[in-house]
């Protein structure tokens, strides 16, 4: 388990606020949410003072997904429905999502289309 800690972070550290172009916000997931993301207070704290500050300034928010086996449909509701809802069609352009399973590692943006 601390090895995958050290890997994630290693990778954060890479991708982290200092290395991000100015209008990136990269979010590994798995240093938030651990290998399971399903605590919704969880996410709805980290939307309200990450996610939507990000998003209101303008940010493309790119979901790194690396080391993360499940994430249910409630937890993504309560992470991103509001978001969506403020930026409406520009939510396909401002939220991406890396790594969101083994069939497709590639870079995504919110609909894997």
């Amino acid at each position: 388990m601390m090895g995958e800690f050290r890997e994630a972070a290693a990778r954060e550290m890479g991708n982290g606020p200092g290395n991000d172009p100015p209008n990136e916000d990269h979010v590994v997931f798995f240093n938030y949410f651990g290998r399971f993301a399903e605590d919704k207070q969880a996410a709805i704290q980290f939307r309200n003072r990450r996610l939507l500050p990000a998003t209101r300034e303008g940010k493309v928010v790119i979901f790194d997904f690396a080391g993360v086996e499940s994430a249910p449909h409630s937890f993504l509701n309560a992470l991103l429905a509001e978001p969506v809802r403020e930026l409406g069609i520009k939510a396909f352009k401002r939220l991406k999502f890396r790594n969101t399973n083994d069939r497709d590692p590639g870079y995504h943006r919110f609909h894997h289309g």
